[in-house]
């Protein structure tokens, strides 16, 4: 995921608690583990990590992205 830029200097290990993620037109909240960091430019960062979803709600969203989204990519295949 692309972080903005006020999170722009987190490092592998911090935890970015509360955020708001938006796939595929779902939204869903959680608490982020940084696995690695990329820093493209100076202003951007790009990461990877778990998150941890805030309730079950979320959990539940996630599960119907993560279907959504390969569905799609076996109909593009």
């Amino acid at each position: 995921m692309v972080l903005p830029e006020e999170l722009a200097e987190v490092q592998a290990g911090d935890i970015v608690r509360g955020i708001e993620a938006r796939v595929a037109r779902k939204t869903f909240r959680g608490d982020l583990l940084v696995m690695h960091v990329t820093r493209p430019g100076e202003a951007a960062a790009v990461c990877g990590g778990l998150f941890y979803p805030e309730g079950d709600e979320d959990l539940i969203t996630i599960r119907l992205v993560v279907r959504a989204l390969a569905a799609a990519a076996k109909s593009n295949s």
